[in-house]
């Protein structure tokens, strides 16, 4: 039997896909609305953490004062930390521990609330994007996103935000099965108020305190030596050094690799005694890992992706030749 299509059959399909890319572009004006918020926007707010049946409690005080962004992050449970961040330098007290580290980060380094890139079109190739129903998180109104990935090589993410002003409220990482790994979520937040210079400044005292600069991360002058032969479709090589460590007689190669949103790095460094590695996969929570050893040499590829993400990686670096 030949069915013949008609002219309303194909308007119908014209307006079901175009209802479609409407709904992605929304979701992806949400996603951006997100970004903004949780980078421009003064916040102060309480939220937990959860992940490997563990919850953490954050308090978080965000200012953005004549394009000076500071924000100050205290652990509410567990070990005291503290963290004070100036723009890109940022200052980590640990007084358990009798120190401060400090060290230079990128400003747009991800972290709740601030875990949506600026550059959303280089990985729409490799996820979809759809709009849930509105549903009440921290006694707000929030719009659901959903980023979906294409293939098993990635995580993928529901996202809650507040329809007023796009905060992030809540962000779950969902494996490919379908399962949370972990959870971010606000449980108190106001949005748009005036935060002064001492609510910025630590609770803990610098007095006593060891001062650690992050100078172990040298570049070496030694040209790289290893490749990826191939990558899952999307991820790219962002950052490619060699890094002189403390304790160790050769310079360690490092890769990050990057689809946009789930980033993977890449150690390669020379070991004597290969029989006391212990290769394989090892995995905690939602980050995996893999090892394995070659040419003298024990490679290990860890990232916040599924397992078969860091195998694959794994078993395709090889020496230059």
């Amino acid at each position: 039997m030949k069915y013949k299509i008609t002219t309303i059959s194909l308007l119908l399909m014209l307006a079901m896909g175009s209802g479609v890319v409407h709904a992605e572009q929304e979701a992806l004006q949400w996603l951006v609305k997100m970004g903004l918020a949780a980078q421009d926007l003064n916040y102060r707010g309480i939220f937990v953490y959860q992940h490997d049946f563990q919850l953490e409690s954050m308090q978080i005080i965000h200012r953005v004062k004549r394009g000076v962004t500071k924000e100050r992050l205290l652990s509410l449970n567990n070990a005291p930390r503290e963290i004070i961040r100036d723009n890109n330098i940022v200052r980590c007290y640990l007084p358990d521990e009798d120190s401060i580290v400090v060290e230079h980060r990128k400003a747009n380094e991800k972290n709740f609330p601030r875990i949506i890139p600026k550059n959303l079109a280089r990985f729409k190739d490799n996820y979809s994007f759809l709009l849930g129903p509105k549903q009440r998180v921290t006694d707000r109104m929030a719009q659901h996103v959903i980023i979906k990935p294409k293939d098993k090589y990635r995580y993928g993410y529901h996202l809650w935000a507040d329809l007023k002003s796009g905060m992030l409220l809540k962000s779950d990482l969902i494996d490919p099965n379908g399962k949370v790994l972990e959870q971010f979520m606000f449980t108190s937040l106001d949005i748009g108020v005036q935060i002064k210079d001492e609510d910025l400044e630590p609770r803990s005292s610098s007095l006593g305190l060891k001062k650690l600069l992050k100078s172990e991360n040298k570049t070496s002058s030694e040209k790289n030596q290893w490749r990826v032969t191939s990558l899952p479709a999307g991820f790219v090589t962002s950052v490619h050094i060699k890094r002189t460590v403390p304790m160790h007689d050769e310079p360690v190669e490092h890769l990050v690799l990057t689809d946009g949103l789930a980033a993977v790095s890449v150690f390669i460094e020379k070991k004597k005694d290969l029989d006391q590695i212990v290769s394989g996969p090892n995995s905690m929570g939602a980050v995996n890992a893999y090892t394995r050893t070659t040419s003298n040499h024990q490679i290990t590829v860890i990232g916040e992706v599924p397992a078969i993400t860091v195998i694959k990686i794994a078993r395709a670096v090889e020496l230059l030749k």
